[in-house]
């Protein structure tokens, strides 16, 4: 019997350590079950979730990323203006003057015997294009340059008309006198000698204003404003320049002299000396 007891009494235990182990590895089981079914939701959340967020990404190729990362810098732009200038009646069409100006820059060049030419490297503006050749009207544009651009010129025959200047000195004439006739970018020079005292200018210039500078050695230059629409003649009187050695200052390299001493100090001497040799008596 109490064999009987001993053994009821260990069996009891190791029946519900038993138990226990089953428990808990059904326990840890059912663990790992929801381990690994939670790892295949996340696993298969996570892997949706991520097709889904590259499938809504944003096209990186589409965005303007220079615009939002640095303004964009505009560089410098330049044009080019070219054109071709005929002459009316010739065949020849080079060296005639075109020059083109703005607040910024002034250039000039001239045509080949096509009657081409070309400026290049010109920032934006606006432009006056001028157009000369002796014995032809000159021609005046203006160009608002934005792009590069071509335009074609023809100068027509100008109508001469006869100018004459009698040029006279006010003192004893130079040698020879030296003219100049300019209308624009237009130049005409001409030296000619004086005889008799005088020197004429008697050469026909196209129909225009004109300026006419005199000019001779140790004499002022003399300007003439000439309105040529009509034969014209001037008289003109030219004067004797200062002399840069002629100085008008003058230096007296005087001695000083000595000046007596004014009447009322002599008087106050005179005073004092008498008054002192009254006080020794």
């Amino acid at each position: 019997m109490r064999s009987l007891w001993i053994g009821l009494f260990c069996l009891v235990p190791a029946v519900a350590f038993a138990d226990a182990g089953m428990d808990a590895g059904s326990d840890m089981d059912a663990a790992t079950d929801m381990g690994s079914d939670a790892a295949l939701d996340m696993s298969g959340d996570a892997a949706g979730d991520m097709a889904a967020d590259m499938t809504t990404a944003p096209d990186m190729s589409t965005m303007d990323v220079g615009e939002d990362a640095t303004p964009d810098v505009a560089a410098a732009e330049f044009f080019t203006f070219s054109g071709v200038v005929t002459l009316s009646g010739a065949s020849d069409f080079g060296a005639v003057n075109v020059a083109i100006s703005s607040n910024e820059l002034n250039r000039q060049t001239f045509t080949n015997v096509d009657g081409a030419f070309s400026f290049a490297a010109l920032p934006p503006n606006v432009y006056t294009i001028s157009i000369t050749f002796p014995g032809y009207l000159p021609i005046q544009d203006t160009v608002d340059l934005q792009g590069d651009a071509s335009r074609n010129y023809s100068l027509s025959v100008g109508v001469e008309h006869a100018l004459r200047l009698d040029v006279r000195f006010a003192d004893s004439p130079p040698a020879e006198v030296a003219f100049l006739a300019q209308q624009g970018n237009l130049r005409r020079e001409l030296v000619v000698p004086v005889s008799q005292g005088l020197a004429v200018w008697d050469q026909p210039l196209t129909e225009g204003s004109w300026v006419m500078t005199v000019s001779a050695d140790g004499y002022r230059p003399t300007d003439v404003l000439v309105d040529l629409t009509a034969d014209r003649q001037f008289n003109v009187m030219l004067t004797r320049a200062p002399d840069p050695t002629f100085s008008t200052s003058t230096d007296c390299a005087c001695t000083s002299v000595a000046r007596p001493a004014s009447t009322p100090l002599l008087m106050a001497f005179g005073l004092f000396v008498a008054g002192w040799l009254i006080r020794r008596r």
